[in-house]
């Protein structure tokens, strides 16, 4: 998986508070981080997701989640309340997180102020979409971090949506 390049400039409106339909549209390596609180460097993701609101389209994304098959990690708390039940750490182990690329759910969007000003558009909880309401896609003009020419990848294709329903796990 690439490591996400840094960005220089917010580009995007903030995602309004509340519970909203989202899909996840991209799983993002950030590569070995060493945290102010850790021992050692660990591997680090981010997961990125749409939201629709009054037909304005927004990107929220979790904060740095490690990653671990530990069923007491953050990932695993995150993966837990989304499928609606627990995962053992049997199932985390051989979870493949780019399965959940394209699979919907609702997030509970908070706000906390920035430094800087502005706000903060924080993932307070997750949990499993709706049932009977239509599935959200990705933008048809979003593209994975990975695929991106920042990169080295000259790629530029949307990211493939499976029609399934369902969340897998």
């Amino acid at each position: 998986m690439p490591i996400m390049p840094k960005l220089t400039e917010r580009t995007f409106e903030d995602c309004p508070e509340g519970l909203h339909q989202a899909v996840c549209v991209d799983v993002v390596n950030l590569g070995e981080l060493t945290k102010p609180w850790a021992e050692a460097p660990k591997t680090y993701v981010k997961l990125v997701y749409q939201v629709d609101v009054e037909d304005t389209r927004y990107q929220v994304s979790t904060r740095d989640l490690n990653l671990t098959a530990n069923s007491k990690g953050k990932l695993s708390e995150l993966v837990s309340a989304w499928r609606g039940k627990q995962m053992s750490e049997e199932e985390l182990a051989g979870f493949d997180l780019e399965q959940l690329i394209g699979k919907n759910c609702q997030l509970q969007i908070v706000h906390a102020p920035r430094d800087n000003g502005g706000v903060f558009c924080n993932i307070q909880a997750i949990v499993p979409a709706p049932r009977g309401v239509i599935k959200l896609r990705a933008a048809d003009d979003y593209v994975r971090v990975q695929d991106r020419p920042a990169n080295g990848n000259g790629h530029t294709a949307p990211v493939a949506v499976p029609d399934d329903d369902e969340v897998p796990f």
